[in-house]
């Protein structure tokens, strides 16, 4: 059973011939070449910042109702009210107040990474690494409420470098610049950076300017600017499901 996508191991069977120049061949030939060939690749989402585009990978199957979430939301959806603009579908105007970005879909805290990270020593009081803590965050803009949010925990492996976690039940997320192994299963992880080159931008976003702040006990560098950014979809097609030739 090749990529586990043939239902059927035995391709030759009742109605199809054995040999292999006539149209049972060929359609038994069609069947093998469709069943080892390399699975598509998952559906991406695509954050467009001012200084370069991140790809990200969806898990859509590990984490359906996270990913059809934002999907919907930052998109759009067959539901929404015809002439309707979703909310990431653009970047803001360069000469737009930063309000205007600062309520839409942003980056807006960025964490170095330690030197001495690799070493897994634990720094704050907690327990956790940092900080600073080797992330970048950001926020689904939303003026849905908050209850609209409250989604399930799915799939939530241990966190590494390039997964794209949810925080909470959403909209905020953030990008992981380092392994997490100290948050344990704590985080939806529904997506992750795609490429070298996507990773190469997230790491350029994370070295914008930041202050010192307090969150509660959490001493945080949240981004002087919050960066917008907008959102594309592409949706790629299941594995084909081969039956009986």
């Amino acid at each position: 059973m090749a990529h586990g996508y043939l239902r059927n191991s035995k391709l030759c069977c009742a109605g199809v011939g054995t040999d292999a120049t006539g149209a049972g061949g060929a359609a038994v030939a069609a069947a093998v070449e469709a069943a080892v060939a390399p699975p598509p690749p998952p559906p991406s989402l695509s954050l467009i910042t001012r200084k370069g585009m991140v790809v990200i990978s969806l898990r859509k199957r590990a984490a359906p109702k996270t990913v059809a979430k934002i999907v919907a939301f930052t998109i759009g959806s067959p539901e929404a009210e015809a002439g309707t603009m979703p909310p990431c579908a653009a970047l803001p105007a360069e000469d737009a107040p930063q309000a205007t970005a600062d309520a839409g879909c942003n980056f807006y805290r960025a964490e170095a990474v330690p030197g001495n990270w690799s070493m897994g020593e634990a720094f704050d009081p907690d327990g956790f690494y940092g900080p600073p803590y080797a992330l970048l965050q950001g926020r689904f803009a939303t003026d849905a409420a908050p209850g609209d949010w409250e989604l399930p925990r799915e799939d939530a492996p241990l966190v590494v470098r390039g997964d794209v976690c949810l925080i909470g039940s959403g909209p905020h997320f953030f990008i992981a610049l380092a392994p997490h192994p100290e948050w344990g299963a704590g985080h939806t992880v529904f997506g992750r950076v795609a490429d070298a080159e996507s990773m190469r931008v997230v790491d350029a976003l994370a070295r914008e300017p930041t202050f010192h702040e307090q969150w509660g006990e959490t001493a945080v560098t949240p981004l002087v600017t919050k960066l917008p950014f907008a959102v594309g979809y592409v949706e790629a097609p299941l594995p084909p499901i081969i039956t009986d030739v």
